[in-house]
C-alpha cells in the first residue's frame, strides 16, 4: 500500500541521515540517552515505550519509533508531559512516529497506514423475490481489525418490477466481530416519500423499505461510524431480500458499494 512504502522510505531516510541504527524491542520499554537518533521497533503487541523527561533528553533529540507488530503500541511521555499536547501517543500495527524534543516537550509527526480503505463494489446485478435475507454476494468486507474505529459510507443502488416491490436488510458480521459503537447515522433515500427505520447496529435487522414502484432506480446511502473489539472470523456482508412476498422482483444494481476507512 501506498502509506506502507511511505513508512519504508521514511525509515531509509532516517538511517542514512542518523546512521543503520535499529534497535528491536519485543517488551516494554524506557528510553535511554543512548537512544538519541535511534530507530526503535517494536515487533510485538500491547507493549510501551516510555520516554525520557524532557529536561534530561534536552533540545535535538530525534528518534523514530515504528510499530511492526500486529497490533497497538503506546508511546507514554514521563510524568505529566506530553507528546503533542497528550499525555500518550497510540501506534497502530505499521505506524511510524518521528519525534523530537525541544527541552520542554515531545513534538512529533505520524505516518499511518490508517487511511487504508477496505470496500466492496458491485459490479454485476442480482435479482431476488424471497423474503429470507441471505447476503449479497459482492457487497461483503473481509479484513477488519479489531480496536480500530471506521468511518462507514455505503450507497446500494435498488430497482423493482413491481409498483408495490420493497426492500429490507441487515448487517451480518463475522463471529468474533463485537461493535461497540453506533454504525449508523444517517440514511438518505432518494426517492421522495420513502421510509426507513435506523437503529444501531445491534438491533439494525428487517428494515423495509416500501413501495419502490415499478423500474424507478432508488440509492439508498448509508453512513456512520463503528468500532470492533474483536476481529470477525468471516466478512462483514449485506443481507437482504423483500419485505413482504408476491412484490415481483427487487435487484440490487451494479455500482452499489459499501466503503469502510479507518479513523
Amino acid at each position: 500500500m501506498f502509506a506502507s512504502a511511505i513508512d519504508t522510505n521514511l525509515v531509509a531516510a532516517f538511517t542514512k541521515v542518523l546512521g543503520a541504527n535499529i534497535a528491536t524491542k519485543i517488551d516494554d520499554y524506557t528510553i535511554d540517552p543512548a537512544d538519541q537518533g535511534k530507530v526503535i521497533e517494536f515487533t510485538v503487541a500491547a507493549k510501551t515505550l516510555t520516554l525520557l523527561a524532557a529536561a534530561t533528553a534536552g533540545a535535538n533529540f530525534p528518534l523514530l519509533i515504528v510499530n511492526n507488530s500486529s497490533g497497538l503500541l503506546t508511546v507514554d511521555a514521563d510524568g505529566a508531559e506530553t507528546i503533542n499536547g497528550s499525555a500518550t501517543a497510540l501506534l497502530r500495527a505499521g505506524d511510524s512516529l518521528l519525534i523530537s524534543c525541544d527541552g520542554s516537550k515531545w513534538i512529533g509527526a505520524l505516518t499511518s497506514e490508517n487511511t487504508a480503505a477496505l470496500g466492496a463494489y458491485k459490479a454485476s446485478d442480482t435479482s431476488r423475490s424471497t423474503t429470507t435475507r441471505t447476503a449479497d454476494p459482492d457487497l461483503q468486507i473481509s479484513g477488519i481489525e479489531a480496536n480500530v474505529a471506521y468511518a462507514f459510507d455505503a450507497v446500494i443502488f435498488v430497482q423493482s418490477d413491481d409498483i408495490n416491490g420493497n426492500i429490507q436488510w441487515e448487517w451480518q458480521i463475522g463471529t468474533g466481530g463485537v461493535l461497540t459503537g453506533n454504525i449508523i447515522t444517517s440514511v438518505s433515500i432518494d426517492n421522495p416519500g420513502f421510509n426507513a427505520e435506523q437503529s444501531d447496529i445491534y438491533t439494525w435487522a428487517n428494515t423495509p423499505i416500501v413501495g419502490l414502484g415499478s423500474l424507478n432506480l432508488t440509492s439508498i446511502r448509508l453512513t456512520g461510524t463503528f468500532h470492533f473489539t474483536g476481529t470477525p472470523s468471516a466478512a462483514m456482508t449485506f443481507n437482504w431480500a423483500l419485505f413482504t412476498a408476491g412484490a415481483g422482483d427487487t435487484t440490487v444494481k451494479a455500482g452499489s458499494y459499501i466503503r469502510m476507512k479507518k479513523l
